[in-house]
């Protein structure tokens, strides 16, 4: 049984399914990270195909988004989760065959088309499900579920390595959570195309200024700086300082505890006249 969302009311189905995409986007997100030195040591490639595996996953990431962009509007927000749902059991049932840079690189494009597609969804989801005096709140908290999935994504590799399990374990079970989450879907999404999300009125003349281009490059440079940092923690620990992967691991899950803790700290704690403050701040220090 499906249902409609309300703006006014928000729906706590809606919630749990954004909630529950953005935890899973980040598990996949983040498992490339750890990965990535174990993968160049056995199929025995150079760091720089690595960096290629990341790339070719950041292009497929654009393109992706891009494509669900102009679908959504025709096929509905149901029809569109439950096929992304679909395409992210893939990396799953590839990483086992993974023994050449080809099939690298195509693990690298789905797992990049994943994230991004199943990221998207997440954001979707929460704005429909979320009530217009509540919504902030709601980001903020669906973005403490990204701290959570990216912490235990390299958890779980620690954990999976001690026991002897193979890299490609990590996703397996991310391909699992996907099909679950395409039950969820199917469960919880109106089958009907939903109305266009809500749109702030921004005038026209005040898109491109230049206060805003910097406001824009400032946030692209800091989100580029964290993605470098959470993709390359590991591989550089374990290339530069001779850590084992799963140590190196350890260090890479403090990395994400932190942002998972000032995510929730943000969501209890900063009111929206604070928010400018913060952020002046934040971006200072």
């Amino acid at each position: 049984m499906s249902y409609q969302a309300s703006e006014e009311n928000g729906h706590k189905g809606y919630l749990f399914a954004g909630f529950a995409s953005l935890f899973v986007a980040a598990f996949i997100d983040n498992a490339r990270g750890p990965v990535l030195p174990v993968l160049c040591e056995q199929l025995h490639i150079p760091y720089e195909t690595a960096g290629l595996f990341l790339m070719i996953g950041n292009v497929a990431a654009v393109v992706a988004t891009f494509t669900m962009g102009r679908l959504l509007p025709r096929i509905g927000d149901r029809k569109a989760a439950i096929a992304v749902s679909l395409l992210a059991v893939l990396p799953g049932i590839l990483a086992p065959f993974v023994d050449n840079r080809l099939t690298l690189l195509s693990l690298g494009l789905l797992l990049g088309a994943c994230v991004s597609l199943v990221g998207s969804l997440s954001s979707i989801l929460t704005v429909r499900g979320s009530p217009l005096q509540m919504r902030g709140k709601f980001m903020s908290i669906q973005q403490v579920m990204y701290g959570i999935g990216s912490l235990i994504a390299p958890l779980l590799f620690s954990t999976l390595t001690h026991a002897s399990y193979p890299w490609w374990w990590l996703f397996t079970g991310s391909s699992l959570l996907c099909f679950l989450l395409g039950l969820l879907y199917f469960r919880i999404l109106s089958p009907e195309t939903m109305a266009p999300l809500p749109k702030a009125e921004v005038k026209p003349a005040g898109i491109l200024t230049p206060a805003a281009l910097m406001i824009v490059a400032i946030f692209a440079l800091y989100v580029a700086g964290e993605v470098l940092a959470s993709m390359w923690m590991t591989s550089l620990m374990v290339g530069k300082q001779g850590f084992l992967p799963e140590n190196a691991a350890s260090y890479q899950m403090g990395f994400f505890l932190m942002i998972g803790l000032t995510r929730l700290l943000s969501f209890l704690f900063v009111r929206p006249k604070w928010e400018a403050t913060v952020l002046i701040g934040c971006l200072l220090a």
